[in-house]
This record gives C-alpha cells, structure tokens and sequence, in this order.
C-alpha cells in the first residue's frame, strides 16, 4: 500500500520595515551624551545633564523636514530628556521606544521617532449640534436633551476622538450654565457626568 505524505508549502517570513524615522541629534550639555544608531533611526541619551557650558543647555532633532528643541535643565536625567521631546512634538509625529532598545533606566534612554495618523478635527460640527440644541425651536426649546448630547457626541467621535473635540464639547457644556443651572435636562446632566468620565474630558469651571 502506498504511503501518502503530506508537505506544507513553506510560508516565507514577513519582513519588518522599520517604523521609525531617520533622525540626527545635537546636544550641548557637558555631562550628557547623545548619538544616533540603528541606522539613524534609533536615538541614545545617556547620562544627567548639569547645564554647566558656556550657553544654556538643549537637546534637538532633526527628522521629516522637522525640528525640535528643547531646554535642558541642571539634574534633568536622560529619562526626563525623553519626556520632553515626548511633549514637544509636533502633530503627526511620536517618540516611541523601539522592541530593541534592550536596557534603560533614568540616565539611559533609547527611543525612535515615527508618523502617527493625526485625529481629524470636529470642533465645528460640535459647535454646530450644541447651536441647534439651544434654540427655542429644538426637541426641548434651549434645553438640550440626551438625545441632542449625544448627536454633539457622534460627532466629535468622528474620525478619532482629538484633544480639540474632546476640549469643544467641555467647553459647550459649560457655556450651557447660566449662573443658576445648566440649559440641560436633568436627564441629559447626568449623561454628560457619565460622558465626563468615559471620555476623559476637561473640567472648565462655570459661573
């Protein structure tokens, strides 16, 4: 009887391309040390800056036609370096910590620089639903109701919840209070105080 065997095609391994960004580094610090490895694409800090030179301390990188700079401080470790390019970044683009950085601690920091996908923006369709639900004409005259809150909310989920949206619809909440209440439904205040939390919105105080 003839014996049968089976073979899987061998499936070829998926290349990684690599996510992050040429970048170049310059760095003026007498105690901190900065270089570019992996290519260009992978930053290194090491160290704690003292801000000791000749001329005040910084940090920048160059990369996709951008440039960042940021003010070193005496005792600023190469974490808190980190940090810092991590807040000044510009729209669209990210400091991440590449699967091969390997080892860091607070004088060591490895990271890479690459595009993300910017939220689009809803401020205006937001402005636009909490107008309509203020009128005298709407579902509860210039109140707005839960079903009114919720269509402001639809559209600032549209797209990618940004911090604009997430600040206009804060913003349009509290503009509904009139120094007395708010020109809500109960119903519709307690969904907002829900809203609040779930979506991590700010808190803007009202008068």
């Amino acid at each position: 009887m003839p014996v049968i065997s089976r073979t899987t095609p061998a499936t070829p391994r998926p290349t990684t391309q690599p996510t992050s960004l040429q970048v170049k580094v310059s760095e003026n610090d007498p105690a901190l040390k900065a270089e570019v490895t992996g290519g260009g694409m992978k930053v290194v800090l090491r160290g704690t800056a003292n801000n000791r030179g000749t001329v005040a301390s910084r940090l920048g990188l160059e990369f996709d036609g951008q440039r960042v700079s940021v003010p070193l401080s005496r005792g600023d470790t190469a974490k808190a370096i980190a940090g810092k390019l991590r807040a000044a970044m510009p729209a669209g683009y990210e400091v991440f910590t590449p699967v091969e950085a390997g080892r860091s601690g607070a004088e060591l920091a490895q990271f890479g620089i690459r595009k993300v996908a910017v939220a689009k923006s809803n401020v205006a369709q937001i402005d636009a639903a909490f107008a309509r639900a203020t009128k005298r004409t709407s579902e509860a005259g210039a109140k707005v109701t839960v079903r009114e809150l919720n269509t402001a909310v639809r559209a600032a989920l549209q797209g990618g919840l940004s911090a604009e949206d997430k600040d206009a619809l804060a913003r349009n909440w509290a503009s509904l209070f009139t120094g007395a209440s708010y020109q809500a439904t109960p119903a519709a205040q307690r969904e907002f105080a829900k809203l609040q939390e779930q979506l991590d919105l700010p808190v803007y105080p009202v008068r």
